[in-house]
């Protein structure tokens, strides 16, 4: 749903024009999306809130969390300085840098949630 209304939404709000790479690629991670439903793990196992902080406060999972906030940390950091230092305009290298720290946050919080 979010890539399908990313394509609308650039469309109604930026008016962007949608190329077929764009078309192509958002089919591309609906599709993948869909396998990953249809032939994941339908076990429903309940977890308990005991069960999940004694897995939230294992030494692997901690130090998972501490790369994962300290690269996006480092990424938010650089894109700042590309960002200040070409006044505002960081061109691809900000947007880059940007989108990696966001996606890092991003898909960590929807895997611990």
């Amino acid at each position: 749903v979010q890539f399908v209304s990313n394509l609308f939404f650039s469309v109604l709000i930026l008016g962007e024009k949608v190329q077929r790479r764009h078309l192509l690629s958002t089919a591309l991670i609906v599709c993948g999306n869909v396998l990953i439903v249809a032939w994941g793990d339908h076990h429903n196992q309940k977890i308990t809130r005991s069960h999940l902080l004694e897995l939230v406060t294992r030494t692997p999972f901690i130090i998972y969390m501490l790369c994962v906030y300290t690269g996006a940390s480092v990424l938010g950091v650089l894109e700042c300085y590309v960002s200040r230092k070409n006044q505002g305009e960081g061109g691809r290298a900000a947007v880059l840098l940007f989108s990696l720290s966001s996606a890092s946050v991003g898909a960590n919080c929807a895997m611990v949630l």
